[in-house]
C-alpha cells in the first residue's frame, strides 16, 4: 500500500503560498507522498532563497519517497517566477519578430543555466499554441505567431536550447488553445473542430521532434 501511494503521489504537481515550506505542504509531502513542485512568483524572492528553498524541497520529497522531485518552472517574458536578480528573457513573439531562430535557443539557454543553477530542474515550457485568434486572453505575447511554421521553428529552437543545457523541458498547452477565448485558468475552453482540421494546423507542433527539420507547408 506504501508503494502505491508513493507512485501515485508521483503524478501530482503542487504548489504552496509563501517562500518558505509550510505545515500544510510538508504534510502534503508525508501523508500523500508528493513528488513535484511548481514554483510560482510569489515563492521566489531572490537567487540566494530560491536555492535555499529548492535545497529543502528536495530534501524533503526525497526522504519520503526516494525519488528526486520535479521542481517547475520558467517560461519568460510576461509569465515570469523569477525575482529581479535573474535575467528574465523576452517573451515567444518578441524572439519571433527578430528573425533568428539563434535568439530563441539562446534565451532557452540562458533561463535554463538560471534554473538548474538554483536547483529547478524541468521548465514547462516552450509555448506551442497557435495565436490565431486575436479575441484569446491567455496566450497571445507567449506564443511564437500565427502559424504553425512560426511556432515550430521557435520551439524546436528553444527545445534545443534546453536541451543543451541539460534541462528537461515540456511544450505546453492543449492543441487549440491559441483558437480559444475563454481563458483556461478561469473556465474550460471548447475548440470546434474536427480531428483532420486539428491535424492540419493545431498538431503540427506537436508533432515535432527536436533535431527534426520543418518542411514547409
Amino acid at each position: 500500500m506504501e508503494e502505491l501511494k508513493k507512485m501515485t503521489g508521483q503524478h501530482f504537481v503542487v504548489g504552496f503560498p509563501g517562500t518558505e515550506l509550510d505545515e500544510e505542504f510538508i504534510r502534503l509531502v508525508k501523508k500523500y507522498k508528493i513528488g513535484n513542485v511548481i514554483l510560482f512568483r510569489h515563492n521566489v524572492e531572490s537567487k540566494e532563497q530560491l536555492r535555499a528553498l529548492c535545497g529543502e524541497i528536495q530534501e524533503l520529497i526525497q526522504q519520503e519517497t526516494g525519488h528526486p522531485a520535479f521542481i517547475i518552472d520558467q517560461e519568460g517574458g510576461v509569465v515570469t517566477r523569477l525575482s529581479e536578480d535573474f535575467c528574465n528573457v523576452p517573451e515567444e513573439m518578441a524572439l519571433a519578430a527578430t528573425g533568428d531562430p539563434e535568439n530563441m535557443k539562446i534565451c532557452a539557454q540562458i533561463t535554463a543555466r538560471q534554473l538548474l543553477a538554483c536547483g529547478v530542474n524541468f521548465n514547462l515550457a516552450p509555448v506551442l499554441d497557435i495565436n490565431n485568434n486575436a479575441a484569446n486572453p491567455v496566450i497571445g505575447v507567449r506564443s511564437y505567431g500565427d502559424s504553425p511554421r512560426a511556432v515550430v521553428g521557435g520551439t524546436l529552437a528553444a527545445i534545443e536550447g534546453y536541451r543543451q543545457e541539460n534541462l528537461l523541458s515540456c511544450g505546453k498547452h492543449f492543441p487549440g488553445h491559441g483558437d480559444t477565448a475563454t481563458d483556461s485558468h478561469l473556465g474550460l475552453p471548447v475548440i470546434n473542430k474536427t480531428v483532420e482540421e486539428l491535424e492540419a494546423f493545431e498538431l503540427i507542433p506537436l508533432k515535432q521532434r527536436s533535431g527534426s527539420k520543418f518542411r514547409p507547408l
